[in-house]
């Protein structure tokens, strides 16, 4: 079924909830998962120096997280990749749901006021305009 799973993963819980929806898929399909997270790169980074700083800037909390991403995994038994890519989320994560071939693509979903979507739009709503695979969206 599901063999190859792509998460959005920035150590939210909604991310959280999504990753073990996509532990528990591939353990049932004897799958992989790949976790990424985007980052955002400074509006004004220059320098390459920048841009890793950014990177590592992102380790802070999300460390925890992927700690726990990383155990869950393990306790299933499913190989599980954690990633972090500079790039805008919705753009990444459809790009590389393509050239890598994901059959599934999961995201969490944060859940904004109808006002709040209507006026900044949804990185998920994006993605599912996008993705060249299926995508679940875990509540």
């Amino acid at each position: 079924m599901y063999k190859r799973i792509l998460v959005g993963f920035d150590g939210s819980e909604p991310s959280k909830h999504a990753l073990s929806a996509a532990v528990t898929l591939a353990k049932e399909s004897n799958g992989e998962v790949l976790a990424l997270t985007a980052v955002r790169a400074p509006e004004a980074a220059e320098l390459e120096g920048e841009v890793d700083e950014a990177l590592r800037e992102a380790d802070g909390p999300l460390g925890k997280a992927i700690t726990w991403g990383k155990q869950e995994a393990k306790r299933a038994g499913v190989n599980c990749t954690f990633r972090k890519q500079i790039g805008h989320a919705a753009e990444l994560l459809t790009r590389i749901a393509e050239e890598s071939k994901h059959d599934l693509l999961v995201l969490g979903r944060r859940g904004r006021s109808p006002v709040k979507h209507w006026l900044i739009g949804s990185t998920t709503d994006r993605i599912v305009d996008h993705a060249s695979c299926a995508v679940l969206i875990v509540h």
